[in-house]
């Protein structure tokens, strides 16, 4: 691959994700048929890269559970291309949102002294997704915050869970290997 397009790949790659459609239950389930769903993801993608790049080194997950997909980096013009390529149903381009709180109560100036109801805002689970964490950063601080519901059976992959963080996984495979935290 040239120089030339090197730097154009280095500045210009966006994430998106391409729908190919749902799974059924026969579909990807032994890990042949996965290995063959994967396959057919790259070679799909192929059909749209620069000379000389790699489909293996552009997806970055390949969906293969409940819907058939995969995420990759491209540049506007590949991801044009492979948009309207015969079976790819639609796409998502990734979006990053930046963060607006970690305390929404304070954050809305809601009033603190409220009626409360503590037997049942005490067992409340809130779930989020995220790209990667840092439970040093002070947004992961826990103080004032009480323990997560008995019910909770959530672990932390690769760190201790605190009263805020209760739970955190990763499911691909980053740069430094299957960690939530980020780098």
């Amino acid at each position: 691959m040239g120089t030339d397009v090197l730097k154009v790949l280095a500045v210009s790659l966006l994430l998106a994700i391409f729908f190919l459609g749902t799974l059924h239950a026969y579909e990807a389930s032994s890990d042949d048929d996965k290995d063959k769903q994967k396959l057919a993801h790259h070679e799909l993608l192929s059909q749209v890269l620069y000379d000389g790049s790699s489909a293996l080194d552009r997806i970055v997950y390949s969906y293969m559970r409940s819907i058939n997909g995969f995420a990759a980096r491209l540049t506007e013009q590949e991801k044009q291309k492979l948009s309207g390529t015969e079976g790819v149903l639609s796409v998502f381009p990734s979006r990053t949102y930046q963060l607006q709180t970690t305390r929404s109560w304070d954050f809305h100036a809601f009033p603190k002294n409220v009626r409360r109801s503590l037997p049942t805002e005490g067992d409340v689970i809130v779930g989020m997704l995220d790209t990667a964490l840092w439970p040093g950063s002070p947004s992961s601080s826990d103080d004032s915050l009480g323990p997560p519901p008995a019910r909770w059976k959530g672990a932390c992959l690769n760190f201790t869970c605190n009263n805020k963080i209760i739970g955190a996984r990763a499911y691909r495979q980053g740069l430094g290997g299957l960690s939530p935290v980020d780098t």
